[in-house]
C-alpha cells in the first residue's frame, strides 16, 4: 500500500477540485474568466484527473501512485507559471497575448453583433483584487502550494519501499 501516496493524492484531488468549483462560482456571481484564466483551470483540471489516478492506483505493488503525485507537481507547477504570467500581465510588468482581449462566439456570420453580444473580459485586467492580489495571483501562490505538496507526497521513501517489497 501507498498510504503516504495515497492520503496525497486525496488531498491534491480535493484542493484541485475546490479550486475549480472557487473559480465556477467567480462566474455565476458575474465575472468572466478571460482566456487566461481558462488556461489555468486546465491545470487545476489535469492535476485532479492525475491525483484521482493516483489514489485509484495506490493498491499497485509499483509506484504508480508517486509517479503520478510527481506529475501532478509538474502540472500544477505549469499552471501556477501561467498564473504568475497572468498576474504580470494585469500588472503590466509584460505584454499578454494579442488574442486574450476578449471571448468572442462566433455564428451569426455578423462579427460585429458576435462582439457586441460576447461577453468581455480583458486579460490585463484584474476583474476582482483581495489585499492587492488578483485572482491570478491567488491562483499561483496556491498553485505552488499544491504542486509542492504533491512533490513531497510523491517521493518514495526508501523504508517505505523496502518494507512494501519484504511484505511487512
Amino acid at each position: 500500500m501507498h498510504e503516504r501516496a495515497k492520503l496525497g493524492a486525496c488531498a491534491v484531488a480535493t484542493a484541485c477540485t475546490t479550486m475549480l468549483v472557487a473559480a465556477i462560482s467567480f462566474e455565476v456571481l458575474g465575472y468572466v474568466a478571460c482566456p487566461m484564466c481558462m488556461w489555468q483551470r486546465w491545470a487545476h483540471v489535469a492535476a485532479a484527473v492525475l491525483a484521482s489516478a493516483a489514489l485509484l492506483s495506490s493498491r499497485s505493488r509499483l509506484p504508480l501512485p508517486e509517479i503520478l503525485l510527481k506529475a501532478v507537481a509538474v502540472t500544477m507547477s505549469v499552471g501556477a507559471a501561467i498564473a504568475v504570467y497572468h498576474a504580470g500581465v494585469e500588472w503590466k510588468w509584460w505584454e499578454g497575448p494579442a488574442t486574450c482581449t476578449a471571448n468572442v462566439v462566433a455564428g451569426s456570420g455578423d462579427v460585429l453583433m458576435d462582439l457586441a453580444r460576447a461577453p468581455m473580459s480583458r486579460c490585463d485586467e484584474a476583474a476582482w483584487r483581495l489585499g492587492g492580489v488578483s485572482m491570478a495571483g491567488y491562483n499561483a501562490i496556491l498553485s505552488f502550494a499544491i504542486a509542492a505538496f504533491a512533490w513531497r507526497m510523491g517521493r518514495v521513501r526508501t523504508t517505505e519501499s523496502e518494507n512494501e517489497r519484504n511484505g511487512s
